[in-house]
């Protein structure tokens, strides 16, 4: 079986990479060893686009989040998955938090983002009366939207797939020979598969496939997060963040597309990749978060929690790492897609389409696309 490109990988990051593979005049497959695609970070997370804020100015996620952000109301009317207007809060406690959020208004303004706005004590409580009073104001961002990750990258698969991208489900990749300098094959455990270029869109486990490749240029570990799914009482309509750490946005309370809440997460660096079970001290963690935000907050609108992991690139600055292969041609990586991964997707699959067009990949348009996500007949 011969192939102009492999995805490897079936979260939203490979998905979005076949939608956008699609709409040209290539034999593409995507390989995911799991029943399903979406079956890992991508379900393991709370689906806020993020409008671009928070990346410090000059990174890889301060070019991809805005435009990624900004596609997704048109692609929520082509692909037909929901979407949910909220807007983000970003909440000070101290003069330091208040500096904080005049640092992030900078980084909006230099990333290109618009429509945010410094909110003073009045107008934060105005807004969202049961926050905590000892809020002293907050950046809000009014175009963050809220998505169900795991419904965007069914519906980028579905319409990748309607415009004629294969999906291989079950097919776990345990080798990668390079034959040629324009040629590889990919086994799985009961097939291979030729192709000029290969992407990696493995997440945790990218640096794992780059290895069967012979490429080790890059160590992959991953952030463990613990969510709490909440009932339908949570009397807030916006998403809220306290003030951003070094590594992470946070403990947030999400609306959902659902009509639920979400809280998330936390943030552990896991060696075990695999590690997607709760934590007694995450979740106790994601109650005080809980009640620093609405300080009325009761535990018992608690209805599940689940736990996911976010891949993140060793010594790359907490950022995407996004390039190809420095030693093998035409092996493109899509690693460390940690968030606001969800938010970029849609601009990811654009900077891999137009990588692959540098490494010698020939996009020539298909004339018959069709970037409307059709329905799928009952049976």
């Amino acid at each position: 079986m011969k192939y102009d490109v492999v995805i490897i990988g079936g979260g939203i990051t490979g998905t979005g990479i076949a939608h956008e593979l699609a709409k040209y005049q290539l034999k593409t497959i995507l390989l995911e060893s799991g029943t399903d695609v979406a079956f890992s970070a991508t379900k393991q997370n709370g689906g806020v686009i993020h409008p671009g804020y928070d990346p410090h100015p000059g990174t890889l996620k301060a070019k991809l989040n805005p435009p990624g952000a900004r596609m997704y109301p048109r692609l929520s009317k082509e692909l037909g998955f929901k979407i949910l207007h909220t807007g983000t809060l970003v909440v000070a406690y101290s003069d330091q938090d208040l500096k904080k959020v005049d640092e992030l208004m900078d980084n909006a303004r230099i990333n290109g983002v618009e429509k945010v706005e410094r909110l003073d004590f009045e107008q934060l409580h105005n807004r969202e009366p049961h926050i905590s009073d000892k809020a002293l104001g907050a950046l809000l961002a009014n175009t963050t939207v809220m998505v169900d990750p795991f419904e965007v990258a069914i519906a980028f698969m579905e319409n990748a797939m309607q415009n004629g991208v294969e999906l291989g489900l079950c097919q776990k990749v345990c080798k990668i020979e390079k034959r040629a300098e324009e040629d590889f094959v990919v086994y799985t455990q009961d097939r291979q598969y030729e192709t000029r270029f290969i992407v990696n869109a493995a997440g945790v486990h990218a640096d794992d496939v780059a290895a069967m490749a012979g490429i080790h240029e890059y160590q992959v570990e991953g952030r463990h997060g613990n969510l709490c799914v909440l009932d339908k009482v949570l009397p807030i309509h916006t998403v809220m963040f306290p003030c951003p750490g070094p590594d992470t946005k946070g403990i947030a309370l999400i609306p959902t597309v659902s009509g639920n809440f979400l809280i998330g997460s936390t943030a552990t660096m896991r060696e075990d990749k695999y590690d997607v079970t709760n934590d007694a001290h995450g979740i106790d963690e994601l109650i005080k978060g809980a009640k620093m935000l609405l300080p009325d907050f009761d535990p018992r609108c608690i209805i599940r929690t689940f736990a996911g992991q976010r891949p993140v690139v060793l010594n790359n600055g907490n950022d995407f790492y996004i390039r190809e292969s420095e030693t093998v041609k035409g092996f493109i990586h899509a690693a460390g897609i940690q968030s606001p991964g969800i938010a970029s997707s849609p601009a990811i699959a654009e900077y891999v389409r137009d990588l692959l067009a540098n490494a010698g990949l020939d996009l020539k348009d298909k004339s018959d696309y069709n970037p409307y996500r059709e329905p799928i007949p009952d049976f």
